[in-house]
């Protein structure tokens, strides 16, 4: 029997294996924190301990969503053992990181955030908790959740027609009122929203981190109308709460499309909505082909509307496809034609991935008449075709997995894809691919070994759960056949392969001492504003809530390791090179300039593979001038202009940025990366450094420039 020490548990207590489980340990069992679990205690909001009181009950934890500081956000439940919790006051909202920052954010039962005195979230019955088990939060932390509210007094005006609302803000701070039932809508004459706010879904409600809130609302009195040919009661709306705008009417002219209605029957307006983080908001609208200038064929599109801009459209039925020599975004046969959206489609940078049927032009059929594309509004590319070879293996594209097409802040996709021809059969003619156009990366493929299975391979790889970063890597789900273990979840990066993040029947430590049997893992697919799922950040750390064999749960803060890792050197903080002036900068910096005594940072992340490139240099501390990130062969420490030059050898200008507060990252989505860029043909080590501009004559020298430390990586195949 082997035993192992848990690096990142509660405790260092030992995690006993047998079986199967006996050689295989997952990232669960090496890189996980438990924020919480069912027996441990349950902090109030300044995160003590309320006395007597434990998680537990039935539906103990839901799902937690993450913010890039690495904190999660969830509902919990929980017990009082010497007496019974009412109904309505048995879960709360917590955010933090580990047992011991974790406090709650708001608890059922409590006076709703900016609702007269008195009014408190619960139902009107009082047998249930009215805080939703759906929620968000954004990269930032702010969040955003729904509850119903009760008038336990009577005076606060409060009925059927407006007990219902959206609450966020600040996960660390006091939630407040962000929008609710009965209040007038804007871009309406009298008109309401009507809208269940409580029956809160990660589809189609957000925030980011600007606080910009989105939504499906529907409307009821002032100049609604239910009159097919006039039906007018719903809409699609964003913004900041006090400054709410509705981006497009059922019944009203389509913005961004000259002439065109939007659908004037009971028929819904459209399902698809995402945000990033500018602001930008993707939406679908189905026309009127009975008003207007739309017709069966073309009456459906999908739009961006840019605050401050306006609407313009992403992609239209009927438009001709990018690629495909002719072919059209039509359906097959008939008109009845929609594009293929996942849940996490939508970048910060703007651009968008999804599928669509083709017809016409070279369509052949049914052997390419599906293509996956990406780009943004009047910038599309395609991706990848049926009838296109399927890299990593000697078969080619049959069809997609249209809802887990994903897209990252770099520009890469990932996808689901099934094959034909070549030596596939049904045992492998699955699988998952990552990259740009033109390079396109075989993650995985249905019938290859299955690590930690005990023996089995991965079943099939279409329509499982999926999810991707910025780091290039993907975190799917598979169920391998043959084996002696069911169920998985694995990572994959460039570097390493297919490894195991979890693994059902193995034993999990949820506190000192406590072992439990994980038989389930819980996770969300929409996205977070930022080009990230809710559950999987862009640094590598992973949400979710395991459930084991004995029906208890713990809410779990997973982090993958580094995936390259890049060396810093060459300081200007006087631990080496003296800076120019003795302008020290502060530890790990480049030398100080004249808007920033702490000077300059450079940092990398992301995997520097020559197959599958997401490495990112990130320059901080700069003024906001423009800066060149160049790279090198060699380290060199000497004095230059205002700082030190770190980065030598075989030179190479890899792009120009200009720095917003003081910041900018280089590769930025569109422009070549760095490999590519930089001609790196062959696993090798390179240097790169961060020179900028630095319009101060008086302050140091007079050329005007600066740097920021060092940046050593070795790419690799």
């Amino acid at each position: 029997m082997h035993h192992t020490t848990r690096g990142l548990a509660l405790g260092a207590g030992l995690v006993f294996l047998t079986g199967a489980q006996a050689a295989a340990q997952s990232f669960l069992d090496t890189n996980s924190v438990v924020v919480a679990n069912v027996g441990g205690p349950v902090p109030d909001t300044a995160g003590v301990a309320m006395p007597n009181f434990a998680f537990g009950g039935s539906g103990n934890f839901d799902t937690p969503v993450l913010d890039a500081s690495g904190n999660v956000f969830f509902r919990g439940r929980f017990v009082d053992t010497p007496t019974t919790i009412l109904p309505y006051n048995d879960r709360a909202y917590f955010y933090g990181n580990s047992p011991s920052n974790l406090r709650m954010v708001v608890r059922g039962g409590e006076q709703a955030p900016g609702q007269p005195a008195g009014v408190l979230l619960r139902t009107t019955t009082g047998t249930t908790v009215s805080l939703s088990g759906s929620y968000r939060i954004s990269p930032n932390g702010t969040t955003l959740w729904g509850a119903t509210f009760w008038d336990s007094i009577g005076t606060g005006g409060i009925t059927a027609a407006n007990d219902e609302a959206f609450f966020g803000g600040p996960a660390s701070g006091a939630p407040s009122l962000q929008v609710q039932q009965g209040s007038p809508a804007p871009g309406t004459v009298g008109a309401t929203y009507a809208q269940a706010f409580s029956s809160f879904s990660q589809q189609s409600n957000g925030i980011n981190d600007q606080g910009r809130l989105y939504f499906s609302g529907s409307l009821t009195g002032g100049d609604t109308s239910t009159t097919t040919g006039s039906n007018n009661q719903s809409g699609w709306f964003a913004g900041l709460p006090a400054g709410i705008e509705m981006i497009q009417r059922k019944g009203s002219p389509v913005n961004g499309v000259p002439g065109a209605i939007a659908i004037d029957t009971s028929a819904t307006m459209g399902f698809v909505s995402q945000m990033n983080s500018s602001g930008a908001f993707l939406y679908e609208v189905v026309m009127s082909n009975t008003q207007g200038t739309a017709t069966v064929t073309n009456d459906r599109a999908y739009l961006v509307h840019t605050p401050g801009v306006g609407s313009t459209v992403l992609v239209r039925e009927g438009d001709v496809a990018p690629g495909c020599n002719g072919a059209t975004f039509n359906a097959e046969t008939g008109d009845a034609w929609s594009a293929g959206l996942g849940g996490n489609a939508f970048n910060r940078n703007g651009q968008t991935v999804f599928s669509s049927t083709l017809r016409g032009g070279d369509v052949s059929g049914t052997t390419n008449n599906v293509g996956l594309f990406m780009g943004s509004p009047g910038n599309l590319q395609l991706v990848v075709r049926e009838g296109m070879n399927a890299p990593g293996t000697d078969a080619q594209f049959q069809a997609f997995q249209t809802s887990n097409a994903i897209i990252n802040n770099n520009g890469q996709v990932m996808f689901q894809g099934i094959l034909t021809g070549g030596t596939s059969t049904t045992a492998n003619d699955t699988g998952v691919w990552m990259g740009t156009p033109g390079n396109l990366v075989l993650v995985a493929r249905e019938g290859d070994a299955a690590p930690s299975s005990g023996g089995g391979t991965l079943a099939s790889l279409s329509g499982t759960s999926i999810y991707f970063n910025d780091q290039g890597r993907v975190m799917f789900t598979n169920s391998p056949t043959g084996g002696t273990v069911t169920g998985l979840w694995y990572i994959w990066d460039a570097v390493g392969g297919i490894q195991p993040l979890t693994i059902n029947g193995s034993q999990y430590e949820v506190a000192p001492g406590v072992f439990k049997t994980l038989q389930s893992v819980s996770t969300t697919s929409f996205n977070n504003t930022d080009g990230a799922s809710l559950i999987f950040g862009h640094t590598g750390k992973i949400a979710l809530k395991l459930g084991f064999t004995d029906s208890t749960g713990a809410v779990v803060i997973v982090t993958l390791p580094t995936t390259t890792p890049a060396t810093t050197y060459c300081f200007g903080d006087g631990s080496g090179t003296a800076c120019p002036c003795g302008n020290s900068g502060a530890a790990g910096n480049g030398c100080a300039n004249s808007v920033n005594a702490s000077g300059a940072n450079l940092a990398a992340s992301g995997v520097a593979s020559l197959a599958a490139d997401s490495f990112l240099l990130s320059g901080s501390g700069m003024p906001n001038s423009s800066v060149l990130y160049f790279q090198g062969t060699t380290q060199v420490s000497s004095a230059f202009g205002d700082g030190l030059r770190c980065a030598g050898g075989s030179v190479v200008r890899l792009g120009a940025k200009f720095n917003t507060a003081g910041a900018s990252v280089y590769p930025a989505a569109g422009e070549l990366a760095v490999s590519v860029k930089a001609g790196i043909a062959a696993p090798s080590t390179h240097t790169y450094q961060a020179w900028y501009r630095n319009a101060d004559p008086a302050f140091c020298t007079a050329a005007v420039f600066n740097l920021s430390n060092g940046v050593e990586v070795t790419w690799v195949p």
